[in-house]
């Protein structure tokens, strides 16, 4: 985020209840014109000082992914690191592999689940997978063999400090793969499909025409739709 704008935020809030911010031995007047200016100098430099380490680490994590590595955080399931490189984790692998498989076959999610949980195979925490895990390692790229850095498109890359500024960084032969590229695409198919044609959940959550405008007069909560099939 912007440190300066965020600041200013912070400071006209602050000085709504009449309160004022002392930041280690700065104890000037910021209210004179010679103390803000001074406190306008000491935030832009530190936002210089901050968005210049995101740079750095945003440099060095690319730099990590052009070689195939990780700049760290958990292996997905089916995957280990091993010296900052993923490797396939044998005991997890044949699990990710029946996910996939089954999904082409046109098994449901929960069938998927029951599946795997009478072959032995559970979660990292020993739980029976659910449906929204196995989701989530349907879409991984990691699978195939794929290393994606900075994805574009991605919610993390508007949000992120620096990040809209550096390219994606695809590695497609970082990973030993688990599956082929055309099983998984072939996946992605069929989820985009289930998607689109799902039939529609009781008490789902559309999008009505006046969302956010109406509000209970006894509470001041905000109103919401319902819908029935």
């Amino acid at each position: 985020s912007d440190l300066l704008s965020d600041s200013a935020t912070t400071i006209k809030l602050l000085e709504m209840y009449g309160t004022y911010l002392i930041a280690g031995d700065d104890v000037g007047n910021s209210t004179t014109p010679a103390g803000e200016f001074l406190r306008s100098i000491l935030l832009a430099q530190g936002q210089y000082h901050a968005r210049r380490v995101a740079s750095d680490v945003m440099t060095a994590e690319c730099n990590n992914a052009r070689k195939g590595l990780t700049s760290g955080g958990v292996a997905p399931y089916g995957l280990q690191i091993v010296c900052k490189k993923y490797e396939i984790n044998p005991d997890e692998a044949p699990a990710v592999k029946k996910m996939f498989q089954m999904t082409k076959d046109g098994y449901s999610y929960s069938e998927i689940a029951d599946e795997l949980f009478a072959l032995g195979y559970t979660t990292r925490s020993g739980e029976k997978f659910c449906n929204s895990t196995i989701n989530t390692i349907l879409k991984n790229d990691k699978y195939y063999g794929t290393l994606i850095y900075n994805r574009e498109g991605s919610p993390r890359k508007k949000n992120r400090v620096l990040r809209e500024q550096f390219d994606e960084i695809r590695h497609t032969t970082a990973i030993d793969p688990i599956i082929s590229k055309e099983l998984f695409d072939s996946v992605q198919v069929i989820m985009e499909h289930r998607k689109t044609h799902s039939t529609p959940r009781q008490n789902a959550n559309p999008e009505y025409f006046l969302t956010g405008y109406i509000v209970c007069k006894e509470c001041g909560k905000p109103m919401h739709g319902n819908t029935t099939k």
